[in-house]
């Protein structure tokens, strides 16, 4: 599935390992022409994994903050679903507003 996020809105939960969901959060995930944002939390950039046409390379910095986050990676499992990875480590399930 070929999925290009650009002019979308997700409302986004925590996930872990073992698939269990925390709430979800209050803030959804924007993402732009290569750039996403959390407002009033964090701003942001991805850009498309070479060879791969469903998943994306994240970062981030939160606001007040000057370090980027670790690199996060969102692969589209569907048109509206996703899941967001950090080393390997579930931590966001989103789903298309």
């Amino acid at each position: 599935m070929s999925f290009n996020p650009a002019n979308t809105r997700w409302a986004v939960t925590s996930i872990d390992n073992d698939c269990v969901l925390g709430t979800v959060h209050g803030t959804p995930w924007e993402f732009f022409r290569e750039a996403m944002i959390g407002r009033n939390c964090w701003i942001g950039g991805y850009a498309p994994i070479p060879g791969v046409d469903n998943a994306y390379v994240c970062e981030y910095i939160l606001q007040g903050s000057y370090t980027p986050s670790p690199p996060i990676v969102v692969t589209f499992l569907t048109p509206d679903r996703f899941i967001a990875t950090e080393n390997g480590k579930l931590t966001v399930l989103g789903k298309k507003l």
